[in-house]
């Protein structure tokens, strides 16, 4: 089993986010009756029902927040925030939950559902956010 900090590194590559260009590492997932969502590097967290919705509304947040740092000509170690241990656990879970659902497809398993997880990668540069 590979241990928590291998797990991270390998899903959130060391950028170093600058006002020019960087990279935004997100995760949806469920909570309850209800869904989260994180930007990772700016500490950003929301919650609705619908995962879609909230997803839009996260990634608003993210460009709202970059813009802000970019206008006021903040520090670059705004867009570099450290995670959450909290965020560190639900990846590592996302992390389990993609290997366990890849063993499970070689092996043409039914398994009971699995968990509602979602980790993503979101380069931006000067101009362009790509997500948008």
């Amino acid at each position: 089993m590979l241990t928590q900090c291998a797990i991270i590194n390998y899903m959130i590559p060391a950028v170093y986010n600058t006002k020019k260009s960087g990279v935004l590492h997100f995760i949806i997932y469920k909570e309850r009756s209800e869904y989260a969502a994180a930007c990772l590097n700016f500490d950003l967290v929301e919650y609705g029902k619908n995962p879609e919705k909230l997803k839009k509304s996260i990634y608003e947040a993210a460009t709202s927040y970059l813009k802000a740092v970019r206008k006021k000509k903040l520090s670059d170690k705004y867009l570099n925030l450290p995670v959450d241990k909290k965020y560190l656990d639900i990846l590592e879970k996302i992390s389990i939950d993609k290997l366990f659902r890849k063993l499970a497809t070689k092996k043409r398993y039914r398994h009971q559902e699995l968990s509602t997880f979602s980790f993503t990668n979101q380069p931006y540069s000067d101009n362009s956010l790509s997500y948008l």
